[in-house]
């Protein structure tokens, strides 16, 4: 309770069960991972009653890996298809102890919960006035209230410092997919080899942009497309300072023989020195900026040249595949 005191202030406006998915980055021992909350408010249910899903896929030791035990009907609970569900994406095989991240999240949505059934309109209130008392504490058996799933079979880093850039490249590519919804017992499929095939036909079903293959497992993207994002990130840092400090400037790109506003006479002799050499420092660090942005624009705009969003990575994907079945 003291830890979400701590935190309750950053949804005092955002009535968080509200919203279809919540993405949470997750940084310890130097690296990043992310969970997926789908669905948070969805499926609320008096106390007492049972999830789709009968024995969740967290073990014994508290690492949630594969599958879950035993999964209900297709609709991941009780015909409901909006079941909340808990997905960690880690980039790196023995990463962050996916136990330890769904139990502390668990009961931060347990006591955000509460706190927000207290708020009029928000979800919580409408299920707390309607008899519904879900505890996402129970992770597994009656009384589950949200299953959590370690996926397995992502794109993985091929070194120790690419971390950050896989986790921008799940929540972007996550993002530009637009599942409508996502049933627990579908997404588990993924982390077995005899239903991954099925669960992706499946999944492509409830995506906004079908165009995705391997959504979720390893197709989803290549590692050196998410490498590449470093070089595309700078590119649009430097792009933003550029255009900032031009527009500052009031004129358009800076040559070599200077240009944009001056100070005005008047000073002393060494302010004036100093006023002039600032301008000209601030000049070569402009110059610098238009060299770098070019550099960049000038390179081809090719996989493993340069980062692919969503939308040019799943044309390439395509172009790829139309290749080999001809």
């Amino acid at each position: 309770e003291a830890r979400h005191a701590s935190v309750r202030k950053w949804t005092k406006n955002v009535d968080l069960f509200a919203k279809d998915f919540v993405l949470i980055p997750i940084h310890e021992a130097l690296h990043w991972s992310l969970v997926i909350i789908a669905h948070p408010g969805g499926g609320a249910r008096p106390a007492g009653s049972q999830a789709g899903v009968s024995a969740g896929s967290e073990g014994s030791d508290g690492e949630e890996g594969g599958a879950p035990e035993s999964v209900g009907g297709s609709g991941g609970g009780g015909g409901d298809l909006a079941q909340p569900l808990l997905l960690h994406l880690d980039s790196m095989e023995g990463g962050h102890n996916a136990g330890e991240i769904f139990c502390a999240l668990r009961w931060y949505l347990q006591l955000e919960w509460e706190r927000s059934g207290g708020v009029p309109g928000t979800v919580a209130a409408a299920a707390r006035a309607a008899g519904a008392a879900p505890d996402f504490t129970v992770r597994s058996g009656p009384g589950q209230h949200a299953t959590a799933l370690r996926l397995t079979a992502l794109p993985k880093q091929e070194n120790h410092y690419d971390c950050g850039l896989f986790l921008l490249s799940f929540a972007e590519f996550f993002c530009h997919a637009a599942p409508v919804t996502l049933l627990a017992d579908v997404v588990a499929g993924l982390n077995i080899p005899g239903r991954a095939k099925q669960a992706q036909e499946t999944l492509k079903t409830f995506l906004s942009n079908p165009e995705h293959e391997g959504f979720l497992s390893r197709r989803w993207f290549c590692p050196a497309n998410a490498g590449l994002l470093r070089e595309h990130l700078k590119h649009l840092i430097y792009n933003q300072m550029l255009q900032s400090n031009l527009e500052a400037l009031g004129q358009g790109p800076i040559g070599d023989d200077g240009g944009g506003k001056r100070g005005g006479g008047g000073g002393s002799g060494m302010a004036a020195a100093a006023e002039g050499a600032a301008e000209t420092a601030g000049r070569s660090s402009l110059l610098e900026l238009q060299r770098r942005v070019a550099e960049f624009d000038t390179t081809p705009h090719e996989p493993y040249v340069r980062y692919l969003p969503p939308r040019e990575y799943a044309a390439f994907r395509a172009a790829i595949d139309e290749r080999l079945a001809e």
